[in-house]
């Protein structure tokens, strides 16, 4: 539950448009959450907001403020407080293999191909 005063952070669109669900229900999904819980805070009184981060409008449109959340992020990754999933280390001979599976969509992960 997200907490009185909270901020939900929704990221991870594309994956999710690309996962081959239909997106009428991304719309749903924006449509309730920005009804409920918008930028200004909750419609029930509790201040709750969500706001959405898309890294590639953050880059183009705040370049010095998406450099500073990309360092951040560094940071905690050096730290072990934010842990990447694993990647998924494929050999060369499983290079069509990895396109395909991009193509189709859906990876919760990146794929590294090593020869």
């Amino acid at each position: 539950m997200l907490a009185e005063g909270g901020v939900l952070v929704g990221y991870g669109m594309q994956d999710f448009l690309e996962s081959g669900a239909p997106s009428s229900e991304a719309g749903r999904s924006l449509t309730l959450f920005n009804k409920t819980w918008n930028v200004t805070g909750a419609s029930d009184g509790t201040c709750r907001s969500t706001t959405f981060y898309d890294i590639n409008v953050r880059r183009q449109s705040h370049p010095e403020d998406y450099r500073q959340d990309a360092a951040q992020l560094l940071t905690l990754m050096a730290e072990g407080k934010v842990v990447p999933l694993p990647a998924e280390i494929l050999s060369l001979d499983q290079a069509a293999e990895a396109h395909r599976r991009i193509a189709k969509g859906g990876l919760q992960q990146r794929l590294v191909i090593c020869p």
